[in-house]
């Protein structure tokens, strides 16, 4: 494999590779309902029985913790920021 320089810097075969999902691709910023997450897991294992695929990372938007309340922040503080 070449030196990397200005040239040919980036990504290549020897970089790590994380496999991940992030829910917010898929929804508003009120975050997946449970249903829409209990059908995203079955279809990652769905492919991790079939293909052997590992997902590494799911990431949750922020709104599934708050959003649906309609603020950013802890449920038992002053909201902070409203959608």
């Amino acid at each position: 494999m070449a030196e990397k320089n200005r040239l040919t810097s980036g990504a290549d075969e020897t970089t790590p590779s994380h496999p991940q999902y992030f829910s917010w691709i898929n929804n508003t910023n009120e975050g997946a309902t449970e249903g829409q997450t209990l059908i995203n897991l079955e279809y990652f294992k769905w492919l991790h029985d079939t293909y052997g695929m590992e997902l590494e990372i799911y990431a949750w938007d922020a709104g599934n913790l708050d959003g649906s309340a309609g603020t950013y922040g802890h449920p038992d503080e002053t909201p902070k920021l409203k959608e």
